[in-house]
């Protein structure tokens, strides 16, 4: 009877954490649109002109976009390797690297966005853009990623039966 209790303990605190660091992940990503809503009213309404910036400039940019993919992933597996003492250090260190994840990933599109401002050339925006989309992607919590790591973190481990 005490195991029945616990697993649903496990299962709502996991449950509980997953949906804020779903809500946390899809606020940041709205961000992405607003930054594509940025450069087409100033694309449309600034007249552009030549590139100004140095190759090295566009350089050092990107290497910021290629630095936060490489942050993102060190960030989840330094998160994930010490072990933790219970569901809700488990479940709070998931939804932590959840937003820290998320915050990484719109790097790229915001070095795009500075691009734009200070050059006026959208490709790199686009280019950069999508980069953060992708980020996105990969970083998005899934459940079943979330229960992976609780039966590795905790042993036996019923996952949810909600489809989530």
């Amino acid at each position: 009877m005490s195991n029945s209790v616990n697993q649903s303990s496990i299962n709502s605190t996991l449950g509980d954490a997953f949906r804020i660091a779903r809500i946390a992940m899809l606020a940041i990503a709205s961000s992405l649109l607003f930054h594509v809503m940025i450069v087409e009213v100033v694309r449309r309404t600034v007249e552009q002109g030549p590139s100004q910036l140095s190759e090295f400039t566009r350089l050092a940019f990107y290497s910021v976009a290629f630095l936060s993919i490489v942050g993102s992933h060190m960030v989840r597996i330094l998160m994930m390797r010490k072990p933790v003492s219970g569901i809700d250090e488990l479940a709070n260190r998931l939804k932590v690297t959840t937003v820290i994840t998320a915050a990484l990933s719109e790097l790229p599109i915001v070095t795009g966005l500075l691009l734009f401002l200070f050059d006026g050339q959208y490709g790199d925006f686009y280019v950069l853009g999508f980069i953060s989309f992708y980020l996105m992607l990969r970083n998005f919590p899934r459940l079943s990623q979330w229960e992976s790591i609780a039966n590795a973190q905790l042993g036996k481990f019923t996952p949810h039966e909600t489809g989530q």
